[in-house]
């Protein structure tokens, strides 16, 4: 336990510190990086730093504290408390956050990133082997939902239950496809899932390298294609004498310049198209 502990020092070290060199002596060479916000774990001492220090980056380090420390041999569990920009996502007994205020007073959804042309209104749901904390937040009122998931899923279940980091449980429980689509079918909401008879939630690791990935977006792109605008109605349209100009690329997660096989390209006329890039 003492190991554990002078090890977990030098992290407190490196925590109140702006000494990038501190934190590249403590990581091993070897390291692999786990988080919920990748899909997949990230080996290597490189990335590793570079996703502490984005960490670090996004956290108002003023107001960062540990709230609870557990060691074990070489394993320590460290649990903290922080604010992002300022604003905290822990409610207080005598303070109710406004949310809505607060977006509205930084742009909106969007921020202040000059999208105002457009629309930030949700157009629908797409769940990769994801899920939902109460399905009774699936109301009358939403958007369409697609989802594919496997149902032998050990990090977020295919039903109900308590989501793993790994193999530790993590303080949250969600529902997956299993309980989200009978939900969304009794409020009326178009919907449709794909399942993964006996796959775990590694199906989609390897991109373009695993065929239920690839059946995944064929899915996803067969279910959203008929719900677009511009399906709607019925009109003709002489393809020669239409110019468009591309204005961004962006993957699966709206995210912009990721190396991936998969992107989405939107055009300057509203219309998209899907580029799968083989190498």
């Amino acid at each position: 336990m003492n190991e554990a502990k002078n090890l977990i020092y030098k992290w407190h070290e490196v925590v109140g510190s702006d000494d990038p060199l501190l934190l590249e002596n403590i990581i091993s060479e070897d390291a692999i990086f786990s988080s919920p916000v990748v899909f997949t774990p990230m080996e290597g001492k490189k990335i590793t730093m570079m996703y502490l220090s984005a960490a670090g980056q996004s956290f108002n380090m003023e107001k960062f504290k540990y709230t609870k420390e557990i060691h074990d041999g070489l394993n320590s569990v460290l649990e903290f408390e922080t604010y992002i920009d300022d604003i905290s996502d822990l409610s207080t007994a005598s303070t109710t956050i406004d949310l809505q205020t607060i977006a509205n007073n930084n742009g909106g959804i969007d921020g202040d990133l000059g999208y105002a042309n457009y629309s930030s209104e949700v157009s629908g749901v797409i769940s990769f082997a994801g899920g939902i904390h109460n399905i009774n937040w699936i109301d009358e009122n939403d958007e369409p939902l697609v989802s594919i998931h496997g149902n032998n899923d050990g990090t977020v279940d295919y039903n109900c239950a308590t989501v793993l980091g790994g193999s530790t449980p993590v303080n949250l429980s969600l529902c997956g496809s299993g309980e989200m689509h009978p939900r969304a079918e009794s409020v009326n909401i178009i919907n449709d899932h794909l399942l993964l008879n006996g796959s775990d939630h590694d199906w989609f690791n390897s991109g373009n390298g695993d065929s239920r990935f690839l059946d995944a977006l064929d899915f996803t792109t067969d279910f959203l294609f008929p719900l677009l605008p511009c399906n709607q109605s019925t009109f003709t349209i002489n393809q020669g004498l239409i110019k468009k100009e591309k204005i961004q690329s962006l993957d699966l997660l709206g995210r912009k310049n990721q190396n991936t096989n998969l992107l989405i390209n939107i055009f300057d006329d509203g219309t998209t198209s899907k580029q799968i890039i083989i190498e």
